[in-house]
């Protein structure tokens, strides 16, 4: 099958995030962040998601590996690892300013 003869469905971003489950806003600040979960292309001045990418998302979001609990035997373990180093930071506050207007010093002689 060529691409031209291919029928691939694109909805907008504010339709994937209604899809999704999440507000259009955060949908427009998760892709300024890099962190929409689906991948996506500008065409024609408006940025698009796949159909198929949203519904795959989806499945993949309430398949069973995805709702298995973690039990201690899925996940390695490694022993005698050096603890990191804790890094002591010590908030201190600005030097105050004198508060008012600044007076000229006078000379009192």
């Amino acid at each position: 099958m060529s691409i031209t003869n291919a029928k691939i469905q694109l909805i907008s971003v504010p339709e994937a995030c209604t899809l999704l489950n999440i507000s259009p806003k955060t949908g427009w600040a998760w892709l300024t962040h890099g962190k929409f979960p689906l991948p996506t292309a500008m065409i024609h001045g408006r940025r698009v998601v796949r159909m198929s990418d949203v519904v795959s998302y989806v499945d993949n979001l309430f398949s069973p590996a995805a709702n298995q609990p973690v039990y201690a035997s899925n996940v390695e373990l490694t022993l005698n690892q050096p603890e990191p180093e804790l890094i002591k930071v010590i908030v201190t506050s600005p030097a105050k300013r004198p508060r008012g207007r600044p007076r000229l010093a006078r000379n009192n002689n």
